[in-house]
């Protein structure tokens, strides 16, 4: 449960959070008697993309979710794979940190490092959100040395599998790191009396008890995520905190007496 107390004047806005670049370091264990993927500066170019207003960007340690050296085996040129990013299961059959990389199924997109280890021809690798169309578009061009790319993976949300992957040319082994995800903002302003005044549909009312006591469900687990409560035009002390599925949330006037008002929420995760 993180709780986090702030006192707002004037309407609120959402905000957006912009991309972090990459960090050089690999949170996967090394392979006996496999190459090393490179992770330097060079070998990864950072990124510069700014959240929209629906979407916030969460930087991880970088945490390894496919690696074709532990697992299944080189790509062959043609082949197309489907990969688990998000959620907990089915890390380890595909060469990742067994557990996951804290990548909830809610989210869209993920930045990440895909490195070609091996390859005996040239090639090319393409990327996209498992369940839809392939692009024409390329992720990773490699030749017959280890290179890793850096780019951002549309996703399919889902506690399934997220992302599927095709290789031309080859073989080769391909490592994919995570270092960041997006996932849906989420945001809310209530009434007096607790119903939704607008937001971006992740939040609704659920109950108003006693005065200035009011609780706002989700529809999705709130566990480790901070919330941030304002009031809506006064200068009134707003708090909450998560628990669950529900945010509770308290207000008081100027001498600390609880008070009914216009207040706002956003949840970063």
């Amino acid at each position: 449960m993180r709780k986090i107390t702030r006192f707002g004047v004037g309407a609120i806005a959402a905000i957006g959070i912009a991309v972090l670049g990459f960090s050089a370091a690999s949170a996967a264990p090394s392979v006996p008697n496999a190459p090393d993927v490179p992770h330097s500066p060079s070998a990864i170019q950072p990124l510069s993309v700014t959240a929209t207003g629906q979407n916030l960007f969460v930087p991880i340690t970088p945490c390894r979710v496919v690696d074709t050296r532990v697992q299944v085996g080189a790509f062959s040129s043609g082949q197309t794979r489907t990969y688990y990013v998000a959620g907990t299961t089915g890390f380890a059959p595909q060469g990742g940190h067994s557990g996951g990389c804290g990548i909830p199924a809610g989210a869209v997109a993920v930045t990440a490092s895909l490195s070609a280890v091996s390859p005996q021809h040239v090639g090319y690798v393409r990327t996209w959100a498992f369940g839809g169309a392939e692009p024409s578009a390329t992720v990773l061009n490699y030749s017959t040395v280890n290179i890793t790319a850096g780019t951002t993976v549309p996703l399919n949300p889902g506690s399934g599998k997220n992302l599927s992957v095709k290789n031309y040319g080859g073989p080769t082994h391909l490592v994919i790191d995570i270092t960041g995800y997006y996932a849906k903002q989420i945001y809310g302003t209530f009434s007096d009396t607790g119903t939704l005044y607008n937001g971006n549909g992740t939040l609704t009312y659920y109950s108003h008890g006693s005065t200035g006591s009011y609780v706002v469900q989700s529809p999705r687990d709130l566990s480790g995520c901070a919330v941030v409560a304002s009031s809506y035009y006064f200068a009134y002390n707003a708090s909450a905190y998560t628990s669950g599925n529900y945010i509770y949330v308290y207000l008081t006037n100027y001498d600390g007496n609880p008070v009914d008002y216009y207040f706002h929420l956003e949840v970063s995760c």
